[in-house]
């Protein structure tokens, strides 16, 4: 996991080849006009997904972990709770699923802050937890950046 402002985008840029192609992306002035939807940025090796939604309790939650994808996860407006774990420490809830690159797990949650201008990156085997509500509900809009992995 890696966690950082959008300021410090060029640091990651080399760790995969399309990196770069992601932070480009994120780095557009219209994002905040963006209708929700999926955005091809190259085919099905890098494409994001605008997404608009209420932050949930944490205890209607569970960690994600994709084989197929690393996920960028960029929030435009708003802010949220983002669960991480190791997967060692979680227990397997839904197996695998190839088609939606999506194995759900439980156990404890350890939660970090996301806020405008703030990124995440979860490489594959990385459980991550996106959504959670702060103190209240509240309407955030974020931009995951799928990168072939």
């Amino acid at each position: 996991m890696i966690y950082d402002n959008i300021k410090n985008s060029e640091r990651y840029e080399g760790l995969n080849i399309n990196f770069k192609k992601a932070f480009e992306f994120l780095k557009r002035s219209d994002l905040k006009d963006l209708a929700a939807g999926r955005y091809e940025i190259d085919s099905d090796n890098v494409f994001a997904l605008v997404q608009t939604y209420e932050t949930m309790h944490l205890e209607s939650k569970d960690y994600e972990v994709h084989k197929k994808y690393i996920d960028v996860q960029y929030m435009v407006k708003g802010e949220e709770n983002m669960g991480f774990s190791q997967i060692d420490s979680l227990n397997v809830k839904n197996s695998y699923n190839d088609e939606s690159d999506a194995m759900i797990m439980d156990g404890d949650k350890v939660l970090y802050k996301l806020r405008e201008g703030e990124f995440f990156i979860f490489f594959p085997e990385e459980p991550h937890m996106p959504g959670i509500m702060k103190d209240e509900k509240r309407e955030v809009k974020k931009i995951v950046i799928k990168i072939k992995a």
